[in-house]
């Protein structure tokens, strides 16, 4: 209940911000999922609330949110910092069986609906060429998260730390209404599953990599149409998961105080073992679900 009280809280008070903040134009986020190279003026803030919605019904009808509030800073004419808190809401329907050979009836993926508040991450962006005075826009970005998550139902306790460097590019054509962007990003996570017996802690490492790419046309005042895809893929010191690529249309709505980007994703090839809350049901390959569609919101306003 505190959890669900903590998530309203956030979604009100980016529509509060939305509606009732008058500073200027926000540093507009034309892509969901692909940063741009563009940081805030130095001294200028910006609030934004990020929600994901997985689905998949490949093992058995689920579906996932996570949501986060984050508050962005700049502090050089060319450097930003982030500050955040997230969480996630997992709803899946039924159990699961099969997939664990020699296992009987047990199900692998219980069934489960469990909300939390589960992140705490910070970023840093500095903007080293710029795509309005150069031939090319090139950033740097850097996001560290840590994740925490009690399991009641197997009575573990898991903690995850992640470390996301990435490099950014942007290149804009005709006269700016065009504006293209390509991410190169790894994220390297370690994370430990504790239980009640004595010498039952799991530790594990793990790399994804995470390459994007997207355009955004103004097609009129205020208004961009694009497309964005992505390539996913996991590895672990045990295995790693297939690769995955994602496509879907995005639209932007970007006004003087504050701006919206939605996109839709579908899983193009691949399979994508992948669900990002940290749990004992997602921990490894063998029990991860399949994302089938990823829909991503972002709305951000200036303070």
């Amino acid at each position: 209940m505190a959890t669900t009280n903590i998530r309203r809280k956030l979604v009100a008070s980016g529509i509060a911000a939305a509606m009732f903040s008058s500073s200027v134009l926000a540093a507009e986020s034309f892509l969901t999922l692909t940063f741009g190279v563009d940081t805030l003026p130095k001294g200028q803030s910006e609030i934004a609330f990020d929600l994901t919605r997985f689905h998949g019904e490949r093992l058995s009808p689920y579906h996932a949110i996570t949501f986060s509030g984050q508050y962005e800073r700049g502090v050089g004419d060319d450097t930003s910092i982030t500050i955040g808190l997230g969480g996630f809401s997992v709803d899946h329907d039924e159990n699961a069986f099969g997939a664990n050979p020699g296992a009987g009836e047990t199900p692998i993926i219980p069934a489960l609906s469990e909300e939390r508040l589960s992140r705490f991450s910070l970023g840093a962006q500095r903007r080293i060429l710029s795509p309005y005075t150069d031939y090319f826009g090139f950033a740097v970005r850097a996001d560290f998260t840590f994740d925490w998550f009690e399991d009641e139902f197997t009575n573990t306790k898991t903690k995850q730390y992640s470390l996301r460097p990435s490099l950014l590019f942007q290149k804009n054509f005709l006269d700016d209404t065009l504006n293209v962007g390509a991410n190169l990003s790894a994220n390297f996570r370690y994370g430990c599953q504790k239980g009640t017996v004595p010498l039952s802690e799991i530790c594990q490492d793990e790399i994804e990599f995470r390459p994007s790419i997207g355009a955004a046309y103004r097609f009129a005042p205020k208004w961009n149409i694009g497309l964005e895809g992505f390539y996913r893929k996991r590895f672990t010191d045990q295995s790693d998961s297939p690769g995955s690529f994602y496509i879907g249309p995005n639209l932007h709505y970007g006004d003087k105080r504050w701006y919206a980007t939605a996109s839709l994703f579908w899983q193009a090839a691949g399979s994508a073992a992948y669900v990002e809350p940290t749990s004992i049901q997602y921990l490894s390959n063998a029990t991860r679900l399949e994302n089938e569609t990823e829909f991503r919101l972002r709305v951000g306003v200036n303070l």
